[in-house]
């Protein structure tokens, strides 16, 4: 099987989307539009992890966006495990391991956990891009819904 080559967005293009998107209002329709520029102009990490994903079967949305009144977040992958929880995926980069980036990933994951029920899984750029089979045996460990396991037995 050949490798396919990737074509990732620039470290700074994907920072000017981010930042026009913390301008939105906590709108569902806006997230999404963002959430779309956002999957156009993924990183490397998550275009790896993208395909690593769909090699293993698990169902998956990229870019999901969750919105309400009080926060909105886009995240990097979201997927359901079998009894029906729902798990954020984030490929952090170097950004999100200074002592601002920690605290604002604490508080997101948070809220993504009071207001959206739903857990975070987080891994560095580097462990996707070098360790891509052990973090997609780390996810089959939380028994997410895959193409074999998602049909329903009558």
């Amino acid at each position: 099987m050949t490798k396919k080559k990737f074509k990732w967005a620039t470290p700074h293009k994907r920072d000017k989307i981010l930042n026009e998107s913390k301008k939105a209002i906590h709108n569902k329709k806006v997230a999404t539009k963002f959430s779309k520029r956002l999957a156009k102009n993924a990183t490397k990490a998550e275009l790896i992890l993208k395909e690593a994903m769909i090699e293993s079967g698990i169902l998956f949305d990229f870019q999901k966006p969750f919105a309400n009144s009080k926060c909105t977040y886009i995240v990097d992958f979201y997927f359901t495990t079998l009894d029906g929880k729902g798990y954020a995926i984030e490929c952090d980069g170097h950004q999100h391991f200074t002592q601002k980036g920690r605290k604002k990933d604490g508080k997101r994951t948070s809220h993504l956990s009071s207001y959206f029920n739903i857990g975070v899984i987080r891994f560095s750029n580097s462990t996707v891009v070098n360790h891509t089979s052990q973090v997609i045996r780390k996810l089959m460990e939380y028994d997410p819904l895959t193409l074999e396991n998602s049909y329903i037995q009558s």
